[in-house]
C-alpha cells in the first residue's frame, strides 16, 4: 500500500479531474513539460507535513500541506482565468472534505498569484495551497484512522 500522503495526492486529482476550465488536465507532481502554449492545466502536488502524538497508542495527527498549482499561457493578460479556475477548484475541495475518508480536513490556508510575460505570451500561475489533516499510527503510515 502507498503513503497516505500519495492516497490523498490521488483523491484531490480524482476530485478536480473534469472541472469546465481545465478538463481532465490535472497531474499529481509539481513537475511537467506542458509545451509552449498549453492549455489551462493543474499540478497536484504537497510539500511540509507535520506530525504529533494524537493518541495513546502511537495514533500520529499529521498536518500537510497540499498544493493545486493553476498554470494558465494566454496571449492577454490571464488574471480572470486563474480567478475562474480557483472559482471552480474552491468548491470541488469541499465537496467531500474527508477525501473518501483518508482526511479529518481540508481547509484553503493561502491564494498566490504569479504572472509574467514572455514575448508575445502571458504565464500566470495561481496556486491554492491546502492544509489537510489526517491520522496514521506510527508504525503503519499507509492507512489512515
Amino acid at each position: 500500500m502507498t503513503h497516505v500522503r500519495s492516497q490523498i495526492r490521488a483523491a484531490v486529482v480524482a476530485a478536480l479531474s473534469g472541472l469546465a476550465t481545465t478538463g481532465a488536465r490535472v497531474y499529481p507532481g509539481r513537475t511537467r513539460s506542458l509545451g509552449e502554449d498549453h492549455e489551462p492545466t493543474l499540478l497536484i502536488y504537497t510539500t511540509d507535513e507535520r506530525a504529533e502524538i494524537d493518541a495513546m497508542g502511537g495514533i500520529l495527527l499529521r498536518r500537510l500541506t497540499l498544493v493545486v498549482d493553476a498554470q494558465v499561457v494566454a496571449s492577454g493578460p490571464p488574471d480572470d482565468t486563474l480567478d475562474q479556475i480557483a472559482a471552480e477548484v474552491e468548491p470541488a475541495m469541499i465537496l467531500n472534505p474527508s477525501l473518501g475518508g483518508l482526511a479529518k480536513w481540508v481547509l484553503l490556508t493561502a491564494t498566490r498569484t504569479a504572472i509574467r510575460a514572455d514575448g508575445k505570451r502571458h504565464l500566470g500561475e495561481v496556486r491554492l495551497e491546502y492544509d489537510i489533516g489526517y491520522r496514521t499510527r506510527e508504525n503503519n503510515p499507509a492507512m489512515a484512522v
